[in-house]
């Protein structure tokens, strides 16, 4: 299986305010989650830049996606 990378991809990187916008929360927050680690998307450090790859913040969306259960529609 030949994988390719994020540079041969031509990966697309969001700038923290960027991805807060996509997200709908406050750069704070962000800041917030990265500092705790305990919540948020990955992100990469380049030197005293942080960058969000795009393709990353897709696959979190999707990993935090609820979807409604016949519980929900009962209660």
């Amino acid at each position: 299986m030949n994988e390719r990378t994020s540079h041969e991809r031509n990966e697309t990187y969001l700038t923290t305010k960027q991805t807060a916008a996509i997200l709908q929360v406050s750069v704070k927050t962000l800041e917030s989650w990265r500092r705790t680690q305990l919540y948020g998307p990955p992100y990469c450090k380049l030197g005293h830049l942080v960058r969000y790859r795009q393709s990353d913040l897709e696959r979190y969306m999707e990993e935090i996606l609820v979807e409604p259960s016949m519980n929900d529609l009962i209660s």
